[in-house]
C-alpha cells in the first residue's frame, strides 16, 4: 500500500527531491523509486463541495415531491418510486466512477439520502412500527456499506453520526444502545481495514463510545454522578494509550475529556456517590490533585493541559469572587485572566514549535 499524504506535503516532498537531485545526493531513478511509494490523498475540493451541495438539494427535491404528493400516491407506487430512484442514482454513480469521479460521488450521495429517507417513509407507509432509532441504524449500515465500497471517510463519518443519533433515541426511550456496543468494534475494524488514517474519524469514534458508556450508566441503577468519574478515568487511559499513529490526537482528546470531567469533580455534588452527601472538602482535595496532574502534563509539553488549567482557575475565580467583587471589576479581572492564559498558550505553542524544529535539525 502506498503512503497517502496531503497535496501540500507532496509538493514539499517534490521540492526536496529536486533539490537532492541537483545536489547529487540522489539520482533521478532513486527519486522516482521513492515517489512511487507516495500517493496524494483525496481532499475536499471546492468542486466536490459544490457537487455535494447539489446532491443534497436534488435529494431534498425528490423527497419533497414524494412527500407533497404522499396522499395521492398508492402505497406500492411510493415504494416503487423510492426503489427506482435509489437504483438509478447508484447505477449512475457506478457508471460515472472512472470518467467523472466527483460527479459519481454526488450520485452516490443522493442515493444514500434517498435510501435513508426511504427507510422512514416505507416504515410509515406500511405501518411497520419500528422505532426511529432502529431506522437510523439501518441507514448507518447502508452508509458503512457504501463507505466500504468507495473507501470514503466522509460517508463513514456520516454513518458514525447516525449511530450517535440512534444512541440518543435509545437514551430517550430508556433502552440500552445494544446495537452500538456490537457495532463499534466493527466501525474501528473498518477504519483500520480501509487504512483511512483519519484523525477526525478516530476522534468521533472515541466520542461515540464515550457517549454510549455515559448512556449505559445513565440507564442503569447507578447514580448519574458516576458518569464524570468513569469519563475522567477513560480520559486518563486515552492519554497513555500506546497507539503511536494517533498518540497526539489521543493525548489531546484524553486531556480534554479527563480535564472537563475533572473540573466537574471539583464541585461538591458528585461526591454523594461515596459519602452519601455533598462534600466540598473532597471536591477541594480533588482540585489540588487535578492541579498537580495538569502541571505535570504541562512539563511534558501538553498544550491542552494549559486550557484545562485556565478553566480550573477561572472556575474558582468565579466561585470565590462573583459575590464579593463589583461586577465591572469581576468582568475586567476575569477577562484579564483569560487573555493572560491565551498569551501563555500562544507563547508555549510557539516555543514548542521552535523546539520541534531544533530537534529535527539536530536529528538531520
Amino acid at each position: 500500500m502506498k503512503r497517502k499524504v496531503t497535496k501540500h506535503l507532496y509538493q514539499q516532498l517534490e521540492t526536496e527531491w529536486l533539490y537532492l537531485i541537483e545536489q547529487g545526493v540522489l539520482s533521478a531513478e532513486q527519486v522516482e523509486s521513492v515517489r512511487k511509494e507516495y500517493e496524494v490523498q483525496n481532499s475536499v475540493s471546492f468542486l466536490k463541495i459544490v457537487l455535494l451541495v447539489g446532491a443534497i438539494l436534488v435529494g431534498a427535491g425528490i423527497l419533497s415531491f414524494i412527500a407533497g404528493n404522499w396522499s395521492v400516491i398508492s402505497d406500492w407506487s411510493k415504494f416503487f418510486i423510492l426503489l427506482v430512484s435509489l437504483i438509478v442514482f447508484y447505477l449512475s454513480g457506478w457508471y460515472l466512477e472512472s470518467s467523472y469521479p466527483r460527479t459519481s460521488y454526488s450520485m452516490y450521495a443522493i442515493g444514500l439520502l434517498i435510501y435513508g429517507a426511504g427507510i422512514f417513509l416505507i416504515g410509515q407507509t406500511f405501518h411497520l412500527g419500528s422505532e426511529a432509532g432502529t431506522a437510523f441504524v439501518a441507514w448507518a449500515v447502508g452508509g458503512v456499506a457504501l463507505a466500504l465500497y468507495l473507501k470514503d471517510r466522509w460517508i463513514f463519518l456520516f454513518s458514525t453520526i447516525l449511530m450517535g443519533i440512534y444512541t440518543t433515541y435509545a437514551l430517550w426511550d430508556d433502552q440500552y444502545p445494544l446495537v452500538l456496543i456490537l457495532y463499534l468494534p466493527l466501525l474501528y475494524w473498518i477504519h483500520h481495514k480501509l487504512e483511512l488514517k483519519s484523525e477526525a474519524m478516530v476522534f468521533f469514534l472515541n466520542l461515540l463510545i464515550l457517549y454510549g458508556i455515559s448512556a449505559c450508566i445513565g440507564l442503569s441503577s447507578l447514580d448519574e454522578n458516576w458518569i464524570p468519574y468513569v469519563l475522567f478515568l477513560l480520559g486518563l487511559g486515552m492519554i497513555f494509550l500506546p497507539i503511536p499513529s494517533y498518540g497526539k490526537l489521543l493525548e489531546w482528546q484524553g486531556v480534554m475529556i479527563s480535564g472537563i470531567n475533572g473540573i466537574i469533580l471539583t464541585f461538591e455534588y458528585p461526591w454523594k456517590v461515596f459519602v452519601g452527601q455533598e462534600s466540598q472538602t473532597l471536591g477541594l482535595g480533588f482540585s489540588i490533585l487535578l492541579l498537580i496532574f495538569l502541571i505535570w502534563m504541562l512539563r511534558r509539553g501538553s498544550l491542552p493541559s494549559l486550557l484545562i488549567l485556565a478553566a480550573l482557575i477561572f472556575r474558582y475565580y468565579v466561585d470565590f469572587s462573583y459575590d464579593f467583587l463589583p461586577k465591572s471589576l469581576f468582568f475586567i479581572l476575569g477577562g484579564t485572566i483569560l487573555i493572560l492564559f491565551g498569551f501563555w498558550f500562544e507563547k508555549s505553542r510557539k516555543e514548542r514549535k521552535i523546539q520541534d524544529g531544533d530537534s529535527k535539525t539536530f536529528t538531520n
